[in-house]
């Protein structure tokens, strides 16, 4: 840390540039990064991401996608439950551990987009093998998805789950 401050880089930058133009880079950089906003082709990337994570039953990558303050509200047949962030990754993992022939397939919509968020209505039509009993089920959604280190996440789902 001394040598840093005594001969290095930040010390010639202070030195040679004063406190106050040290001052205006860092506020520049602090703008740059705040000015970053949600775009269409963020949310085509988050759903094609999906997509592939799901396909591939990994649930680290499903893991990326998901903001850690996400909820999720999963409704069918009048019923309707909330999971968090670690609650539906268990879900989902329980559910790909207990069937085969799993598939997923994403289609996103009426995609709306204020500054680091964007509502989107979102479709998933899953299915799968468990006991030899094949599977399918379409959930309808209206999620919120925000800007996370350049790419979106989910932070909020309002589903409703219908199964054929």
């Amino acid at each position: 840390m001394k040598r840093l401050w005594g001969k290095g880089l930040l010390a010639l930058l202070i030195k040679g540039a004063g406190v106050a133009a040290v001052v205006a880079i860092a506020t520049t950089v602090s703008i740059s990064a705040q000015a970053a906003t949600m775009t269409e082709a963020l949310v085509q990337n988050y759903a094609s991401a999906m997509k592939s994570s799901a396909n591939s039953r990994n649930v680290s990558q499903v893991a990326r996608l998901v903001s850690d303050d996400a909820l999720i509200s999963l409704s069918r047949k009048g019923k309707s439950t909330s999971l968090d962030k670690d609650a539906y990754l268990k879900l989902l993992q329980n559910s790909w551990n207990d069937t085969s022939n799993y598939r997923y397939d994403i289609s996103v919509d009426n995609i709306v987009i204020t500054g680091e968020q964007a509502k989107a209505n979102v479709t998933t039509n899953e299915s799968w093998v468990k006991d030899g009993q094949a599977v399918s089920f379409v959930t309808t959604s209206r999620v919120t998805l925000a800007l996370s280190t350049g790419n979106a996440v989910l932070l909020r789902a309002v589903s409703q789950i219908t199964i054929n």
